[in-house]
């Protein structure tokens, strides 16, 4: 006890690092295990109530040493992270009881905390090691953790917390160094791909597309789909890298899944290049969904940006045939106008930064012009419409 009391003690640097820990399985089995009980007397004996620090790297580095990991060592880092939650697991005595016992012990807290919007923020890199364990499960027993937790990662981004910070240096190798196909891994890549740093990959296609086969190879949900679509903007502002992204990833646009509020991708992927890429695309519904996505009131586009959604409007949704494009994005557009409305306070409240009211005032004229344009292009179609078919004149949105 006093070794493991020592060992809790120290001050461990911030470069104290675990990448160069390689050991056999069953002394990783041992040694992990052996943590485990330092995390018990960490959290028991330091005042901030926090398993180590450097003790959740330990567990983190542990997952990815083998990913999936096996079994034992899987029940002994999420044990670690269970104990960093709060949740006892001194009943767990034994290898096969193990990992349903500290899945069952973590469930719940995080179901409650999910349901409740009152995750633990501080806490996230406990968290992102269940996370990431609930990645490479399987089948059935995916829904043993998998929904409760991944359900956080939109709570963990809305608070502008470093979901998977922990696990990007792994994620950017695997998109340098393919690994064999693992539908584990796939999951992994998808749910961290917005926080790669792809600026760094700004010259590498190939990571790009192995990416975007890892996108179209894992099933669509809602919290996947937020991901991939925070991931695409992000890669379509890189000049080099937006060719490469195939159609297919632009289809799940069509989804129309929200966007957290530090989305980073949503400033990004409003700029002129971008639009005009999507307009290439050829398929109204890709784009009309795209500014579905992009007009918000957490989304501030330059005049350019602006000025070329104007141009598009006006070529791209003028035909009769479109009417109900037209109808969406007016909606969606009054939507944001009247978000902004609500003043610099409620807007301020959705960023992690402050927004100033100039910017709003600003935004709110731009957004306004193109819902003025959308209601002009809207009455030169009925117009259009009437002169062809003068007794089935289409309604007009704007009276």
């Amino acid at each position: 006890m006093i070794e493991i009391h020592g060992l809790v003690t120290r001050r461990w640097s911030r470069r104290d690092s675990w990448d160069d820990y390689r050991p056999s399985r069953p002394e990783h089995i041992a040694f992990a295990r052996y943590m485990v009980e330092v995390a018990q007397v960490g959290y028991q004996r330091l005042e901030c109530r926090n398993v180590p620090d450097w003790i959740l790297r330990f567990a983190l580095h542990s997952l990815f040493l083998d990913f999936p990991p096996p079994a034992p060592i899987a029940a002994n880092c999420l044990a670690i992270a269970a104990i960093d939650l709060g949740c006892d697991v001194s009943d767990i005595t034994t290898l096969k009881k193990q990992l349903q016992l500290v899945l069952n012990l973590i469930n719940q807290p995080i179901r409650t905390a999910v349901a409740e919007e009152r995750l633990p923020t501080w806490k996230y890199k406990s968290i992102t090691t269940i996370l990431l364990f609930a990645a490479s499960l399987e089948g059935d027993d995916r829904q043993t953790i998998s929904g409760a937790t991944l359900r956080s990662i939109g709570i963990l981004r809305s608070k502008s917390m470093p979901m998977w910070a922990p696990a990007v240096p792994y994620i950017t190798a695997l998109l340098k160094n393919p690994s064999p196909p693992s539908p584990s891994l796939d999951r992994l890549i998808v749910f961290a791909s917005p926080d790669v740093p792809w600026t760094d990959l700004s010259d590498d296609r190939d990571a790009v597309v192995r990416w975007a086969t890892t996108v179209l190879a894992v099933p669509y949900t809602e919290e996947s789909g937020q991901s991939v679509v925070d991931a695409t903007l992000q890669i379509a502002a890189k000049d080099f890298l937006r060719p490469h992204i195939p159609l297919g990833v632009w289809e799940l646009f069509k989804e129309r899944t929200s966007l957290p509020p530090t989305c980073f991708g949503l400033s990004q992927g409003a700029h002129p290049n971008v639009i005009r890429h999507v307009r290439g695309l050829g398929d109204l519904e890709i784009l009309t969904s795209y500014f579905l996505l992009v007009w918000s009131e957490r989304c501030f586009p330059s005049d350019d940006a602006f000025d070329t959604m104007e141009i598009s409007i006006r070529e791209d949704f003028c035909g009769t045939w479109v009417g109900q494009h037209r109808r969406d994005l007016v909606e969606r557009l009054k939507h944001v106008l009247r978000e902004f409305a609500r003043g610099n306070d409620h807007i301020s409240g959705s960023f992690p930064w402050y927004v100033d009211e100039d910017d709003i005032r600003e935004a709110t004229q731009r957004y306004g012009k193109l819902k003025d344009v959308l209601a002009e292009v809207e009455r030169k179609a009925a117009m259009n419409l009437t002169q062809y078919h003068s007794t089935c004149a289409l309604p007009l949105l704007f009276p």
